[in-house]
């Protein structure tokens, strides 16, 4: 992932944002998938954590947690309600993306992008769009979504998470469940037994895997 970044001049004074006062709202969303989805279920998410468990149906379960924090409790649930999601149940090919509409997303927030008086802004791309994100809090919507999969034996499942967290935890069985994540990454393996953990943050754009050992 390429950060672009605009310069702008210094502000001649800045303006702090009290977040004391600043108001949470959730939203949540599940999904069974078929018995096929096993053969290839891909899931795209912008900013937020990924989970992924050992499940116990036949097909992928996904439950999503939509998190949004803004000025008053009304234009919080606005900015909850404002995420989309599509979802495509189709055997092999079965996917789900957030969707964050540029139209009520213009600049999403995003915790550890570069901050500075240089920056003016940076744009990542995300579904094939150029979106634009900010390190400030006062100058993006701020909203991530976390998302929970439990995910069958010997299933395979691939995850675009730019940024955020992906961690997957599960049985001993070799590979049962394959594990990508692609986007701003940097590695942080916990070998041996134990689950491995990807975490995922705007420093390098290389690709890492990880799978339930």
């Amino acid at each position: 992932m390429k950060l672009t970044l605009s310069f702008v001049p210094l502000l001649a004074a800045l303006v702090l944002a009290a977040s004391a006062d600043a108001a949470t709202s959730t939203a949540a969303r599940d999904w069974q998938f078929k018995d096929d989805s096993v053969g290839g279920l891909a899931i795209d998410n912008l900013v937020g954590d990924v989970n992924i468990e050992r499940g116990t149906a036949a097909g992928f379960q996904v439950s999503v947690r939509v998190t949004a924090e803004a000025a008053s409790a009304q234009e919080a649930d606005r900015i909850a309600r404002a995420v989309e999601f599509s979802m495509r149940d189709a055997g092999s090919s079965s996917s789900l993306q957030v969707l964050l509409p540029e139209a009520k997303f213009p600049t999403i927030y995003i915790a550890g992008v570069p901050v500075g008086w240089w920056v003016g802004d940076a744009k990542t791309e995300y579904l094939g769009e150029k979106r634009r994100v900010t390190g400030y809090k006062d100058k993006g919507v701020q909203v991530r979504v976390d998302i929970l999969v439990r995910a069958p034996e010997d299933a395979r499942l691939v995850v675009r998470n730019l940024f955020g967290d992906a961690v997957s935890s599960g049985s001993t069985a070799e590979e049962a469940v394959s594990v990508r994540a692609t986007g701003p990454a940097r590695s942080s393996w916990i070998p041996a037994a134990g689950p491995w953990k990807c975490r995922v943050t705007p420093e390098s754009s290389r690709p890492i895997a990880a799978a339930v050992p």
